[in-house]
């Protein structure tokens, strides 16, 4: 043993590491109260250490499914609760607006599966296959017009879970639902266009000349037509399934449960001038409430730019 090694060794052992000759010069790595973590991990042989890195990762993965459970649990909606926050209805009513503004408060706050879960409750309280499927038919044209309001994606998931819910729970419905024709497509775009144009006109009555103006100057001229002949024209101003008051409501719905207060005030007034009464409104509001708190969610409602819904009181 060379010299310098002699020198090493004494001083290894005057810092209290064991002297034999098979000990390493160098001290373990870490101290000695890791050697049972960190030191036993560099120990072991890899396929010991891809096991355990394997069963921490199965820990971790089922505490965030426990959480994800748990989350899914407290999003479980009270829908007898919701179909008494407007009043003189019904929960199953063919022509009750409670389900309407439903549909679209989840849509507009990103719950797309509460479409499916809506139905379901329905499903389990409607009598007659005619009541169940005129309703099935609101909810599915909600989700439709409800889509150019919260985006297109969600309205297609909205949709889609209503199917999977039907098709759970309402099978027997399914053959004619899916018999169903498009109301849109047999029009003529002229004709298309005037509904637009008219019911567009109502929602905004003497405003209708200035807004239409402003979203033409805003985007290049195009705004203001896509509105009348796509929106309104194609879309809003069918109101044989989903009327038009009814279908005022839901856009401002829509625009509420979104945050946006410029255009929920436009719908406020709006879904009253095509007939929606105080009490229906009122209602509204206390529902797509009483929604985002089942959610967990903020209320929509609050803050100074929403003072404007204090007016619903004096109709």
């Amino acid at each position: 043993m060379s010299q310098y090694l002699r020198m090493l060794l004494n001083l290894y052992q005057k810092c209290g590491f064991s002297a034999s000759a098979s000990a390493s010069p160098f001290p373990p790595l870490g101290s000695p109260k890791h050697e049972g973590s960190r030191s036993s991990v560099f120990n072991r042989s890899p396929a010991a250490n891809r096991r355990s890195f394997s069963s921490s990762s199965r820990e971790e993965n089922t505490d965030t499914d426990n959480t994800q459970r748990t989350r899914t649990r407290r999003k479980e909606l009270d829908f007898s609760k919701l179909s008494q926050l407007i009043p003189d209805e019904s929960a199953t009513g063919t022509q009750s607006l409670w389900y309407v503004v439903t549909t679209a408060a989840l849509l507009a706050f990103h719950h797309e599966p509460g479409v499916g879960e809506l139905w379901a409750y329905i499903s389990r309280l409607a009598q007659t296959e005619e009541q169940q499927i005129t309703i099935a038919r609101r909810i599915r044209e909600s989700c439709l017009k409800a889509s150019v309001l919260v985006g297109f994606p969600r309205g297609i998931n909205g949709l889609l879970s209503l199917h999977s819910s039907l098709s759970t729970n309402s099978t027997h419905l399914l053959p004619t639902l899916t018999a169903d024709t498009s109301l849109r497509a047999p029009l003529s775009s002229e004709h298309k266009h005037a509904r637009g144009k008219e019911f567009f006109a109502k929602i905004y009555t003497r405003h209708t000349d200035r807004v239409l103006a402003s979203m033409g100057a805003s985007s290049g001229g195009d705004l203001d037509y896509y509105a009348v002949a796509s929106i309104y024209g194609e879309l809003m101003a069918e109101t044989s399934i989903v009327g038009g008051a009814e279908t005022g409501v839901l856009e401002f719905v829509c625009c509420l449960a979104d945050g946006v207060a410029p255009q929920a005030k436009g719908h406020f007034f709006g879904c009253k001038n095509l007939g929606a009464s105080g009490a229906q409104i009122r209602g509204t509001v206390s529902l797509v409430r009483e929604v985002a708190a089942q959610l967990g969610l903020d209320d929509p409602a609050g803050g100074e730019e929403f003072k404007f819904l204090e007016k619903a009181a004096e109709w």
